[in-house]
């Protein structure tokens, strides 16, 4: 059989790109400053505040740490999507607990960077 990798499909991207410089660097740049700020804007500027004026601050952190993991699913992955999905919700626990400490977009920014 297909042994299943565990490396996320950004990376996996990214190693096909070694042989690019351009391109390879454009990517990683990407990766390193736009995705964390789309991101945390998107989760923690968003999500876990629309869902704290519902649910409170600590239930809105659980449900998007859930929604955070289940964004970052992909099929490519195998069986291995349960341990990565397991590590970013918690990942994104403890991010959403900076923010909610915090009250600032640039700890979890920096975080995912």
């Amino acid at each position: 059989g297909i042994q299943p990798t565990q490396e996320q499909v950004a990376l996996m991207q990214l190693k096909e790109l070694q042989n690019y410089p351009w391109l390879f660097w454009s990517f990683a740049g990407a990766i390193v400053t736009l995705v964390p700020i789309v991101e945390e804007f998107l989760f923690r500027g968003l999500l876990q505040n629309y869902f704290g004026n519902y649910v409170g601050p600590k239930l809105s952190i659980i449900i998007t740490s859930v929604l955070f993991a289940l964004f970052h699913y992909s099929a490519l992955q195998g069986s291995t999507n349960i341990e990565l999905m397991i590590g970013l919700f918690i990942y994104s626990y403890f991010i959403g607990l900076f923010y909610m400490r915090e009250r600032s977009l640039w700890t979890p920014i920096a975080m995912h960077a």
